[in-house]
């Protein structure tokens, strides 16, 4: 497989309480290189999809990374949102034999007013994709890993993890505006809470990171939030901050999302913040998955290789 190989800068940031430090002293000072998996956008077209969509997760566990990341956006916004949809979801999770991490997207919920999605209310399905998906701070997948959440502040979508010395974050930003939709007051108030808690959840990651001298830092999300400026804008503020800290910070910072079904490595800050890299992967209809190696002894830190048509 060929990597591209992307080099990045160095510095330094901010605050946050000793207790982490104490609960992931190992993780933290682990060393070494590893490989982990980025897939989003998938399955979307049923049950067309499956056959691929099933290689590519048996090809993913051949490959035996350390982990698997999902995006979000785990059926196609004109599929139905009920139950039986999302048990069914939940069961091919089930077919990763390794940790799989979860950070959904607007189909799942967001989209899900739609009538070809079922006409459903949408706090209503976020309410049950919590409880399903997330029921305790276990990852998904055969052998899950631990993970610490924002359960406490009812976010337990939202996790962090250490690897080798590099610090992982999901945050629950989707598509579809972030869910910030004109003429639903209740969409509006579900997202300015998320929001804030997104925000809180940022900031105390880059502040862990720059505490325990964290070699990068890696944020998961689905939306991307620098294809266009909508109005309202629902990831003006989660864009600012994410751009403020992460160069603040200095060291590498990975950015991966979905939402926009293809594949791109860029600068999405520009100059002014050249050490953030920003992976968008792969989505239907190409059933495609990333590699991405981490060796924090290489300049480069961050390299990429894709997953596609069931083979690498």
């Amino acid at each position: 497989m060929i990597f591209e190989r992307l080099c990045i800068a160095v510095a330094g940031l901010l605050l946050i309480t000793g207790e982490a430090f104490a609960d992931h002293k190992q993780q933290t000072t682990d060393t070494g290189s590893f490989n982990f998996v980025v897939l989003a956008d998938t399955a979307y077209s049923i049950p067309k999809d499956y056959p691929a969509y099933y290689t590519l997760i048996s090809t993913i566990n051949h490959a035996n990374p350390a982990f698997t990341i999902h995006l979000g956006d785990t059926k196609g916004g004109g599929t139905n949102c009920g139950d039986k949809a999302q048990k069914k979801i939940l069961e091919d999770f089930g077919r990763f034999e390794g940790p799989l991490i979860y950070t959904p997207g607007d189909n799942e919920w967001t989209d899900c007013r739609r009538i070809v999605a079922g006409g459903y209310k949408p706090v209503e399905r976020l309410k049950v994709i919590r409880e399903w998906f997330f029921p305790n701070s276990d990852s998904l997948g055969r052998q899950p890993i631990k993970l610490r959440t924002q359960v406490d502040q009812g976010f337990p979508e939202n996790a962090l993890w250490w690897k080798a010395g590099v610090l992982f974050v999901t945050a629950h930003i989707v598509g579809s505006n972030n869910g910030l939709t004109d003429g639903y007051k209740k969409a509006e108030s579900e997202y300015r809470r998320r929001n804030e808690a997104n925000l809180r959840w940022i900031e105390q990651a880059f502040a862990e990171a720059t505490l325990e001298k964290a070699e990068a830092v890696v944020l998961a999300y689905h939306a991307n939030m620098f294809f266009e400026t909508p109005r309202p804008d629902g990831f003006k503020d989660v864009r600012s901050l994410i751009g403020e800290l992460g160069s603040k910070f200095g060291k590498p910072v990975l950015l991966l999302h979905g939402d926009h079904h293809s594949f791109i490595i860029d600068q999405p800050y520009g100059g002014g913040a050249a050490n953030i890299i920003r992976l968008q992967s792969f989505g239907a209809p190409d059933i495609k998955a990333v590699s991405v190696r981490v060796d924090t002894a290489e300049d480069s830190v961050f390299s990429f290789g894709p997953i596609y048509d069931g083979k690498r």
